[in-house]
């Protein structure tokens, strides 16, 4: 996607705030196959055209979960793109807003550059996801992106299950970027 190659439009949400939570396809602009990593190696942040909350997506793959092994190259996942095709995708990602609603489906989600204040955080969540995706990280790393921006725990609890298993995840992510 950093080439140009390919595209990530028509990004809309589902109504969640975490998780795999937005929707879009991924265009080929190419005539050529691309294999594209289910990781992304830099998080993307998401613009949302309405009200509701900006998201940072870490990780895709086709719409349902459906992505590939490839034994030759370190087991690393990834999803196929054939030429010109327009792939429906799912993305997995995080909230930035705390106090906004969650995305919807009238939300439109557009990729920009990441902002600086979430440089560190994310880096950070990303390198804690890589080894395992799907190990069970996801409300550890949110509640860790929430209390970057100066959200306490109490007040993320209020809106968000934190059992002590993921508090000592946030905890983790957060005493690795000090």
């Amino acid at each position: 996607m950093e080439t140009g190659e390919v595209a990530l439009v028509e990004v809309t949400g589902t109504g969640g705030s975490t998780g795999t939570v937005l929707e879009g396809y991924l265009v080929n602009k190419t005539p050529t196959s691309k294999r594209l990593a289910v990781q992304f190696d830099a998080p993307i942040f998401l613009l949302n055209s309405g009200s509701g909350q900006n998201m940072v997506a870490t990780q895709i793959s086709e719409r349902g979960g459906r992505y590939y092994i490839a034994p030759e190259d370190d087991e690393r996942p990834f999803i196929r793109l054939e030429p010109s095709e327009k792939l429906p995708v799912s993305l997995f990602a995080y909230c930035v807003d705390f106090g906004k609603n969650n995305p919807s489906r009238d939300d439109l989600l557009m990729p920009r550059e990441l902002p600086a204040y979430l440089l560190k955080i994310m880096s950070r969540i990303s390198k804690y996801e890589k080894p395992s995706p799907d190990a069970s990280t996801m409300n550890g790393a949110q509640a860790a992106l929430w209390s970057t921006q100066g959200i306490s725990l109490d007040e993320i609890k209020k809106k968000f299950k934190l059992d002590a298993e993921d508090e000592a995840k946030m905890r983790e992510i957060l005493q690795a970027i000090e």
